[in-house]
């Protein structure tokens, strides 16, 4: 996947889902019936023995900054933000993916 491809993390997600060889679910905003926050982007449910592993990813692209004149890192800090909190909704293993955007903020 070129670096630069990607205008929206909707198309990135599109991108992540057709390259994953295994089931996941994207988008889930509920676990065991109780919503949570924020959306996981992607949810990979694996069974080890009897307990089912949950993997959450968190999707972001990387912006230039037209001011600085280098990358914006608003979506890092939030990218982790996001990621811990899935911990906190009993996701095992979080996995945070950036690429880079085309589209400079």
């Amino acid at each position: 996947m070129p670096y630069d491809r990607f205008k929206s993390e909707e198309e990135l997600l599109k991108s992540v889902l057709r390259s994953l060889p295994y089931e996941v679910y994207p988008k889930v905003s509920a676990i065991g019936g109780s919503k949570i926050n924020p959306d996981i982007d992607i949810l990979q449910i694996s069974r080890v023995s009897e307990t089912p592993r949950l993997i959450g990813y968190e999707l972001k692209l990387m912006k230039f900054d037209k001011r600085t004149k280098g990358l914006s890192w608003d979506a890092f800090y939030k990218g982790i933000g996001q990621s811990l909190l899935y911990l906190k909704n009993g996701v095992q293993h979080a996995v945070l993916v950036f690429r880079l955007s085309r589209k400079c903020s």
